[in-house]
């Protein structure tokens, strides 16, 4: 998508009642709307919410400079509807500028004695064409300031065409950003055409501007990324993962054993464990890899172990793990009759560390969409994730990862230890690669992926995939 002209787009259809019916914690996270989000950021379209954002974006885009930093001042007659604007700036990342002590005194010379010359600079009710000229111009001059916001709400005495005329003029002055406002319609009319037809856009109330602006800075950021290059990986063994997917012709779905030797394949690092058929070889790899232990049920029809009853954890010995074991297989025998279990699988009982998942789901349009975001079981109550489609660069996991909490927290939140990010990374890379290799594979996930402190790396302790029918 070219970096020269902007893509505003409103889209229609976003519910998607389908993504309850899907097994997968991915899946049920991943609907069809959030591909299209996805897809929207990383190739820069501004996504808009109505069709009224969709037309002042679009004009704003058309007629104004963008933006060069995020710093607003505002030039107002109504300290009212000023608050509520820079409320709104604040939601969209822009800030009121600090407006230097010498601007200020400068202002002084010709505003109203009772005049606000910080920033909002409010010249009071009775503000005349003047007024807004002066303070304008002096805005201008301001280093500080990036975006001009003039606002009028008019009164019965104040000359609101001799106030958009200004704020023309001011425009053709400057390649700074110039968005006004005028609050009202019957009134304002001549006004509000002579400001569209100068290329000048007018919003009818403050609250409008922001997501506007925000809009422009996208754009910005958009054209100003790196060009795209692909992340690589390297130490993949396709063939290994050739020779799972194999063997599971005729399946719809993978449990943790098979995933988890996809995932090794491909570099992934899983607890360590192994698949036992009977209490005897349950024992046998517990003794191999270290007590404690945990043991989950290995059953075709059963994803969701956690709620069906299907693991123990934290085994101390062999004679807990017998006695769980025995326990486990009679529960899930007698409650989920359907199920068909393959064996028990039985890991290391992992240290603590911060719990994310890292997921993939085959989008029907647009191809591998992979997820990132907080792990654990209550990840479809949380849902503190982002989504990005495969291929994927350096910049875009980046960006995933810091668009959540579970980013933030692996930075080492409230003095907390910092998370091996370069590990995490290394996972969504391989994860992405892994499903562009196969595009058989519909859906894969790793829940949890527990981060360890830096240069400590991350284990996948549970996976599965759901495979195309």
């Amino acid at each position: 998508i070219s970096k020269k002209k902007p893509i505003v787009l409103l889209k229609a259809g976003k519910s998607n009642a389908g993504a309850q019916a899907v097994s997968s914690h991915t899946g049920s996270l991943a609907g069809e709307y959030a591909a299209y989000q996805a897809v929207f950021e990383q190739t820069g379209v501004i996504e808009v919410q109505t069709l009224d954002a969709l037309i002042n974006t679009a004009w704003a885009l058309g007629v104004q400079p963008l933006p060069r930093g995020n710093n607003v001042a505002i030039a107002t007659n109504a300290g009212g509807a000023a608050a509520l604007l820079a409320d709104e700036l604040s939601k969209n990342g822009y800030r009121l500028a600090r407006i230097s002590p010498e601007i200020q005194t400068e202002l002084r010379t010709k505003l109203n004695p009772s005049a606000q010359v910080a920033n909002p600079v409010d010249m009071l009710g009775q503000a005349e064409p003047q007024d807004y000229a002066w303070s304008l111009a002096n805005l201008i001059k301001e280093q500080a300031v990036d975006v001009l916001v003039p606002i009028l709400v008019p009164q019965a005495l104040v000359d609101t065409m001799g106030v958009t005329k200004v704020w023309v003029e001011a425009a053709q002055q400057t390649d700074k950003t110039i968005l006004t406002c005028l609050v009202g319609e019957r009134s304002t009319r001549e006004a509000n055409a002579f400001l569209n037809a100068s290329g000048v856009p007018v919003f009818r109330f403050p609250e409008q501007i922001g997501p506007v602006l925000a809009a422009m800075r996208k754009f910005v950021s958009f054209r100003d990324r790196p060009a795209f290059s692909p992340i690589q990986v390297a130490g993949v063994r396709t063939e290994r993962a050739t020779a799972v997917l194999d063997q599971a012709v005729g399946k719809t779905a993978l449990g943790e054993f098979e995933t988890r030797q996809l995932l090794e394949a491909y570099g992934i690092a899983n607890v360590p464990g192994g698949l036992a058929k009977n209490e005897t070889e349950a024992i046998q790899i517990a003794e191999q890899i270290g007590y404690p232990v945990v043991i989950k049920i290995a059953a075709e029809g059963l994803l969701h172990k956690s709620e069906a009853g299907g693991i123990r954890l934290n085994l101390r010995n062999a004679n807990e793990l017998r006695v769980a074991y025995n326990e486990m297989l009679a529960h899930i025998t007698q409650n989920y009759p359907e199920a068909h279990i393959l064996g028990v699988m039985v890991e290391k009982m992992a240290p603590k560390g911060q719990e994310v998942i890292v997921g993939m789901r085959r989008d029907a349009t647009f191809g591998p969409m992979l997820m990132f975001g907080m792990g654990g079981v209550l990840v479809e109550e949380i849902k503190d994730i982002r989504f990005k489609v495969a291929p994927l660069s350096e910049e875009d996991i980046d960006d995933m990862i810091a668009g959540t909490i579970a980013g933030k927290l692996l930075e080492g939140y409230r003095g907390a230890y910092k998370g091996d990010i370069a590990a995490v990374k290394g996972v969504i890379a391989r994860l992405s690669q892994l499903a562009l290799d196969f595009p058989e594979i519909a859906e894969v996930e790793i829940n949890p992926l527990i981060v360890y402190p830096e240069e400590q790396g991350a284990l996948a302790l549970d996976s599965r995939a759901i495979l195309k029918r």
